[in-house]
């Protein structure tokens, strides 16, 4: 026998949908509302999945500090290149296409640097044997010396196993204020950026002794586009 459908049930259910929908809790809300993309601009097809896609590709990693440890391990002489803790960012797969920007800004202080180790910090993109982006002279750093890496990639091509990116970077290396060594560079390559790629800066001692240590002082990543 067919149910029937009352003019109290239709309201209730329809006062049930609308509760639904407005509501914030999982599985509910905006994670119920579906998305028409015929262009196929994101893999999501809810308005809460989308929502976290942009928000993925066009968010900002807000500046920060490593007060809370060290930074780059005192390596005792291992001399060993480390991303340097807070110092790593994985841009999402498929989000970098054509006209894509991202930019990178970290700030590397050297927190004891009494044995005049020296210190090279670099910019990579693809993890810590990734390709180099831009890196700072490798010298004899003091406690309180610190290098810059600005960082700007743009990318040529819509997500792929070898999509061109290119980048141009301005380094200011280790030094006192007001004394910096600014280097300009600028290259390209193929990256996969159908997959997730680790945007991070690692730093390297040569004759680093142990207590030798720095650390990321602040971090910016910010896109357009």
């Amino acid at each position: 026998m067919p149910t029937t459908i009352t003019p109290t049930i239709a309201l209730h259910r329809t006062e049930q949908m609308i509760a639904d929908l407005a509501s914030t809790d999982s599985g509910k809300g905006a994670s119920l509302i579906g998305v028409y993309d015929a262009d196929g601009h994101f893999t999501a097809d809810t308005v809460e999945d989308v929502l976290v896609e942009m928000y993925e590709a066009n968010g900002r990693v807000p500046s920060t500090t490593a007060a809370a440890g060290t930074s780059l391990a005192s390596l005792g002489g291992g001399d060993v290149e480390t991303i340097f803790n807070l110092g790593s960012y994985t841009i999402p797969a498929s989000t970098i296409t054509a006209g894509t920007m991202v930019h990178l800004r970290a700030v590397i202080r050297v927190t004891d640097g009494t044995s005049a180790a020296t210190l090279q910090a670099r910019c990579r993109l693809g993890g810590v044997a990734g390709t180099v982006l831009a890196a700072t002279t490798a010298v004899n750093v003091a406690t309180g010396n610190r290098g810059v890496l600005d960082v700007w990639l743009n990318g040529h091509a819509v997500p792929g196993v070898a999509a061109e990116i290119a980048w141009t970077s301005t380094v200011t290396d280790f030094g006192a204020a007001g004394t910096p060594t600014l280097i300009d560079a600028a290259s390209r390559a193929n990256f996969a950026t159908s997959g997730a790629l680790v945007l991070c800066v690692t730093g390297i001692w040569n004759g680093g002794a142990a207590g030798d240590d720095a650390n990321i002082e602040s971090m910016l990543v910010e896109w357009a586009g």
